[in-house]
């Protein structure tokens, strides 16, 4: 068992290091990303071929509440979904809560000794499970 013990460690530990290696990785893409799509712009080419690859600009749509001045992201995604509601596209509107907030909600409910409604007792199931942990 030790054994084991002393390889989850190890792995835990190159876990840690591959995950800062891909961080690195990722802001020296987004570097060369910038510098490739201002080049591909200025040049007025939308690919090139290198090493065997193409390489080539794409179009991504990003689509989000547009808050008014003043107005708090909550008020704004309240007004996106009734704009929606009411162009047809209520479809893509739906009630629903943040899991990571409710975990926090209820763990600290768990805390602080309170009882739960019973409409929360029967609408959500809580469970707790152990997971085995490294630290320093």
């Amino acid at each position: 068992m030790i054994e084991n013990i002393k390889k989850f460690t190890q792995l835990t530990e190159e876990k840690k290091a591959l995950k800062q290696k891909l961080r690195d990785i990722q802001v020296e893409l987004d570097a060369l990303e910038n510098q490739i799509e201002e080049h591909f712009v200025e040049s007025g080419v939308s690919s090139m071929k290198v090493g065997g690859r193409t390489v080539y600009l794409r179009k991504q749509l990003f689509v989000s509440p547009n808050a008014m001045e003043g107005e708090s992201p909550e008020d704004a995604k309240r007004r996106a979904c009734r704009a929606l509601q009411t162009s047809g596209l209520g479809w893509l509107v739906s009630e629903g809560y943040n899991s990571n907030t409710l975990r926090a909600v209820i763990r600290e409910m768990q805390e602080d000794g309170h009882e739960f409604p019973l409409t929360l007792t029967d609408a959500l199931k809580i469970t707790e499970r152990y997971r085995v942990g490294v630290r320093h």
